[in-house]
């Protein structure tokens, strides 16, 4: 068995994120049992329906954690792995005491800082990452592994669900951004509005949804006080947020980050990533799509050789005018030999299967002495290990 560890904090997340679904759907894909735990002080919402698979732990999380795995039988356990930077500590501590191998997903965002110790067996979802950790001279992990962002096959549920698009008319481009309303994300909503501007005045009619939970107030206020227009709507409900993907099957296009990019990729929408410091995000093609996946389709991403923002939305009016169903192919066949949960899910135990180095108690301690060390050294003198 399994035990999977994630964390949810209400100081650093809404429990909606990528990460969540992407465990999720990676866990339903293993040939072997599993058991997720959640350590943090409230319930993801997106695991409101999972309660078989899914312990909450709240209070006394280190010994209720070590407790609740005892109950399971120490013996069924093969490997703890972590799937956040908290959960890792929880994780490491946990399979100290039963000694068992230990693996830590970094999942997206920022690189790792140089002052932060690697753990020993890593699996991260961008290549940005793995260039990262595996640049460093001696504390690179023994084990490390690419393994994206993970989406199951899509499923059509949105057709059972009101439609968020107020258009029903095909000749009408419906423009989709999943994303919550946060300072992370306001740049890539600005440019997908600024793709919805750039289509009504090429005469081409257009509709944009955007959908999220507030994580930020004043960025959802700041959205609808500036940018509420004709064919323009932000919705927060959580009869909209919850499963968001769902929706995916309404639109035409999809602008996305990290998994929601992805999720369009899965249905074969043509999708768009954001380019910092860009007027409009920029159409994937089969040029720039591998520079967008090395920053996981991130809002870090900016205009380079490979990515040109103006001769790809070129390619953009091209496909629209006549290559339609060319491209749903070329992006549908990326998804699956990249994203896929079930290819991941089959990597991710070939890799389990490489990692026999057990975790201890001794190891827990060092660890902790050394990234102390490692921290005093980079603040005092910018010394990398």
């Amino acid at each position: 068995m399994v035990i999977f560890i994630i964390s949810c904090f209400k100081n650093n997340n809404t429990g909606k994120g990528g990460h969540f679904y992407s465990l999720l759907h990676v866990a339903r894909e293993l040939s072997e049992d599993y058991k997720i735990f959640v350590v943090g002080d409230f319930f993801p919402p997106v695991y409101k329906d999972q309660q078989k698979i899914v312990s909450f732990i709240s209070s006394g999380r280190r010994k209720k954690i070590l407790q609740a795995v005892h109950d399971i039988g120490v013996n069924k356990i093969s490997i703890v792995h972590a799937f956040d930077k908290t959960a890792a500590g929880y994780g490491d501590y946990l399979s100290s005491r039963i000694k068992k191998p230990f693996v830590v997903t970094k999942a997206g965002g920022k690189p790792m800082p140089k002052s932060v110790l690697p753990f020993e067996n890593m699996v991260v979802f961008q290549k940005e990452d793995l260039d990262n950790i595996n640049s460093r001279l001696l504390s690179k992990p023994k084990k490390i592994a690419l393994i994206p962002n993970r989406v199951p096959a899509p499923t059509y549920y949105g057709y059972n669900r009101k439609n968020p698009f107020a258009s029903s008319s095909s000749q009408v481009l419906k423009i989709l951004r999943i994303a919550r309303y946060s300072n992370i994300y306001l740049e890539s909503i600005i440019q997908a509005i600024g793709l919805h501007k750039k289509l009504l005045d090429e005469q081409l009619p257009s509709e944009l949804v955007v959908i999220g939970a507030i994580q930020d107030e004043s960025v959802f206020e700041y959205l609808v006080k500036n940018y509420k227009m004709q064919n323009v709507s932000f919705i927060s409900s959580s009869d909209y947020t919850e499963n968001a993907a769902d929706f995916i099957v309404h639109s035409d296009i999809v602008v996305g980050t990290g998994r929601g990019f992805i999720e369009g990729m899965a249905h074969g929408k043509m999708v768009f990533f954001p380019v910092r410091g860009k007027s409009i995000p920029c159409f994937t093609n089969n040029e720039n799509y591998e520079e967008a996946f090395y920053k996981n389709f991130s809002p870090r991403i900016v205009e380079n050789n490979a990515i040109n923002v103006d001769k790809a939305y070129s390619d953009f009016l091209k496909v629209l005018s006549c290559k339609r169903s060319e491209y749903s192919e070329f992006i549908k066949k990326k998804y699956l030999n990249d994203h896929s949960a079930r290819v991941g899910a089959v990597r991710l135990e070939a890799f389990w299967k490489e990692v026999t180095n057990k975790n201890s108690l001794f190891k827990y301690y060092k660890r902790k002495i050394i990234s102390v060390l490692v921290r005093i050294g980079y603040r005092v003198f910018r010394w990398t290990p």
